[in-house]
């Protein structure tokens, strides 16, 4: 197996293990909060006080979101994918380098979204 396949390969698996992670965190920390939520209407029930509010789960707002939250992603990611171009282009071949576009795309879209926010926000 030659070295572009095998770094396309690991980097396809380490992707999929990722997301793979991420889920099961995101899974485990829901039912910790449900759980949580669960044992505290049960100790005011117990009490006979009012039962406190559901928590809203899952539900992120993305308009409480600082500006300052996109300009960080954006930057990392368009540097990120614009150095994997540089790297794979110098290291492996121009055609290599194509692999940095997702990337640096999605940084891009991160930045977009900072300055169209920064523009609607204005009065």
């Amino acid at each position: 197996m030659d070295l572009p396949t095998f770094v396309t390969f690991m980097i396809m698996w380490m992707l999929l293990f990722f997301g793979i992670l991420i889920i099961f965190l995101t899974y485990r920390h829901n039912r910790h909060a449900i759980d949580l939520h669960h044992q505290e209407t049960m100790a005011a029930l117990e009490r006979g006080l009012e039962m406190p509010p559901i928590a809203p789960q899952g539900d992120t707002d993305r308009q409480h979101l600082h500006r300052g939250y996109y300009l960080q992603r954006g930057l990392l990611f368009t540097l990120l994918g614009l150095s994997l171009m540089a790297a794979l282009g110098v290291n492996v071949g121009d055609k290599s380098a194509l692999w940095g576009l997702p990337v640096t795309a999605f940084g891009i879209t991160y930045l977009i979204l900072y300055f169209v926010g920064a523009k609607e926000k204005r009065p």
